[in-house]
């Protein structure tokens, strides 16, 4: 294996080399991204969770004094709704972010 080595870093003098398997992933030029991307949807969920909160909060308070019925189930569920894309964000950024620091 060794003799194999040697002889594609001798034949490949030019600019393509045979990766170091040694250092891992740290000069993968996609860890960035998608620490970036991770980021993103983080900051996504984040925000239709918000807006899942407020309109499920107005729709539970106000349904019910404009007369709609079982406005305040669905304004419940909206609230809910909103709570589980904050916690699916969190949960989501810390393990792609932990699994992107784990291989570089």
């Amino acid at each position: 294996m060794r003799h194999a080595y040697r002889l594609s870093a001798y034949l490949l003098t030019g600019p393509l080399q045979p990766p170091d398997f040694g250092r891992g992933a740290q000069d993968a030029p996609w860890a960035d991204k998608l620490a970036h991307l991770a980021d993103v949807a983080a900051l996504v969920l984040v925000l239709l969770g918000l807006l899942s909160l407020l309109i499920g909060t107005g729709v539970a308070a106000l349904g019910p004094r404009l007369g709609f019925h079982r406005a305040g189930e669905v304004g419940r569920g909206g609230i809910i709704g909103g709570l589980a894309c904050g916690a699916l964000a969190a949960s989501g950024w810390a393990l792609i972010n932990g699994a992107v620091a784990m291989f570089t």
